[in-house]
């Protein structure tokens, strides 16, 4: 007898049906009777009744699936520890897209501060290369990332899949990024008609840029795409003929706009909204120092709302 086995008794229990355990378990129906039929040959009795209307369990299948939920709690528990063990001295944080650097760096040095003995292994991945590290035995267990309002449904699926609360950090929008020498960029109200024919380099692949077809709708030309690496994306606006869509808060504690090379604006006909996100493990998921560092971004973003 083994161990999915007993896994499969427990979905044929709670659905009632073969086939429908079947497909909750993505296999097939012989695999979940040949799972029966072993554990009735182990046991010498049987541990479900054919019925009408389905399968019910025996007394004995009563007090196996009863048992095998505390076996399965216990494994539960035991994984949970050796994520414990496994995450105790660290913890490991994704950014996918465009992130503000400059508030999650600080956000994790004053963890670090408060944790010296905890290492935070972060790392920055395009949309392009993120998804990669998204499957369930790669991706990172706290993930942030932008989010517009029309993909935080298929976000929270996401989380939800993988064993993960999905929380806002901060409502921003996207501005109009561009050389302080632009003669666009000087004028105090910008308009999507002011923007028809210039040219836009994206942060990143243009068909996953979320407003590209208003781009295109005005007219707008996508030019060269240097979404790999932050600074030259910025460094790209530079030219006095580019503009940049970024939200807003990336002008923050930059050095473009700190010395006054870059200017941006917002565009006053249309509101661009964006959500920076975190995904973190749920609560019977998640380690100490994992639950740290939430509280800690909690504090750096008072808009945290859990969705």
């Amino acid at each position: 007898m083994q161990i999915e086995h007993l896994r499969y008794l427990m979905a044929a229990a709670q659905y009632g049906s073969l086939n429908k355990a079947a497909k909750a378990l993505y296999c097939t129906q012989p695999a979940i009777t040949r799972a029966i039929k072993t554990v009735e040959k182990e046991l010498g009795a049987p541990v479900f009744e054919r019925t009408p209307t389905g399968i019910v369990p025996t007394q004995l299948g009563a007090k196996v699936l009863e048992d095998s939920r505390l076996i399965f709690g216990y494994i539960d528990n035991w994984r949970r520890s050796a994520e414990e063990a496994q995450s105790k001295s660290s913890i490991s944080i994704l950014f996918t897209g465009v992130s503000p650097r400059f508030i999650t760096v600080n956000t994790i040095v004053n963890f670090q501060k408060a944790h010296p003995d905890v290492h935070v292994n972060a790392q920055y991945l395009p949309y392009t290369y993120a998804q990669s590290a998204l499957e369930p035995e790669e991706f990172s267990r706290l993930i942030i990332s932008y989010k517009v309002p029309n993909h935080l449904e298929s976000a929270k699926k996401f989380a939800v899949e993988h064993g993960m609360q999905l929380a806002i950090l901060q409502r921003d929008e996207f501005c109009l990024f561009a050389s302080a020498q632009n003669s666009v960029i000087q004028q105090e109200t910008l308009t999507f008609q002011d923007l028809r024919g210039r040219l836009f380099s994206l942060p990143q692949d243009p068909y996953r840029f979320p407003y590209l077809d208003l781009l295109n709708k005005w007219g707008c030309v996508i030019g060269p795409q240097m979404w790999q690496d932050e600074n030259l994306m910025l460094a790209l606006t530079l030219d006095h003929t580019a503009f940049s869509l970024r939200p807003s808060c990336m002008s923050e504690h930059n050095y473009y706009f700190e010395n006054g090379l870059l200017q941006k604006r917002n565009i006053s006909d249309l509101a661009l909204p964006v959500n920076l996100c975190l995904f973190y493990p749920s609560a019977d998921r998640i380690s100490g120092n994992e639950a740290a560092f939430v509280r800690s971004i909690r504090e750096t973003f008072p808009e945290f709302q859990i969705l």
